[in-house]
């Protein structure tokens, strides 16, 4: 399945926003993946050396995904949930795209 426009731009977006903001606070892109084949998913990390930051986007689960976790990281190393947010389809405009991204910036407050 191919992944909406709405749904890219929107990661997109957040994207943007979230190393604009992660930088500003010692925070760098360390990683980012994209998994065309499995329902258009994809991640992005960000590290300052002490802890990591992800943001996924689950195509199967039609959501965004922002958590955190300590370094170092492996295999089994827990990670904690800021948000989930889920994207309707039904509502696939960019006013509802917008809310998902302030819902998203507001959980780091």
């Amino acid at each position: 399945m191919e992944t909406p426009e709405i749904v890219t731009r929107t990661w997109q977006q957040l994207v943007s926003r979230l190393t604009a903001r992660f930088n500003s606070e010692g925070y760098q892109v360390v990683q980012e993946h994209h998994h065309d084949q499995l329902y258009g998913s994809c991640f992005i990390m960000w590290s300052n050396n002490l802890d990591a930051l992800r943001l996924t986007w689950d195509g199967k689960e039609y959501c965004y995904i922002l958590e955190e976790t300590e370094l170092p990281i492996t295999a089994s190393t827990p990670w904690q949930t800021i948000i989930i947010s889920s994207f309707d389809f039904e509502k696939h405009d960019q006013i509802y795209a917008n809310s998902i991204i302030q819902d998203v910036m507001k959980s780091l407050d």
